[in-house]
């Protein structure tokens, strides 16, 4: 499998940023923010959120990774919200506010690149230092600053 590059994934048109905002108020948006890598928008909304009532994605540290992978995806993507100040309430693990959102999308049967997105988002993550500066990106060239040697 070749090495996942977090920032082949990402892009400026696709990270946001909320002063405060519900859990399902930053789903929805990030959802519609992807409406053009999705297929099906509709589709895409509903299992996002059929995902979560499943078991929350907030895996502690701040983060989510809020995932599905549907047929009408056609290639793998990640979507960034950044949510400033005290973050959003989203049932995390360590019961912390989420701060810093991603949303990935792909294609059913893709296993593999699937765990490999979601390891290399978990290595980012657990550097502390790198969570504080996304936790503190202010706008998306930022974001894909941080993340463009991932």
């Amino acid at each position: 499998m070749p090495v996942i590059h977090v920032s082949d994934y990402v892009s400026s048109e696709r990270v946001a940023f909320w002063d405060s905002a519900s859990k399902e108020e930053v789903l929805k948006s990030l959802c519609e923010i992807s409406r053009g890598k999705v297929g099906d928008p509709d589709l895409f909304l509903e299992a996002v959120f059929q995902r979560e009532a499943i078991m929350s994605t907030g895996l502690g540290m701040g983060v989510a990774f809020p995932h599905v992978k549907i047929p009408s995806i056609p290639e793998f993507f990640i979507t960034i919200g950044i949510i400033r100040g005290d973050g959003v309430e989203w049932d995390s693990f360590d019961g912390n506010p989420v701060k810093v959102v991603f949303l990935i999308g792909g294609p059913d049967g893709q296993q593999t690149r699937y765990l490999g997105i979601l390891s290399k988002l978990s290595l980012i993550v657990k550097n502390e230092r790198v969570r504080n500066k996304l936790f503190d990106a202010s706008s998306p060239e930022d974001v894909m600053g941080i993340l463009e040697k991932y």
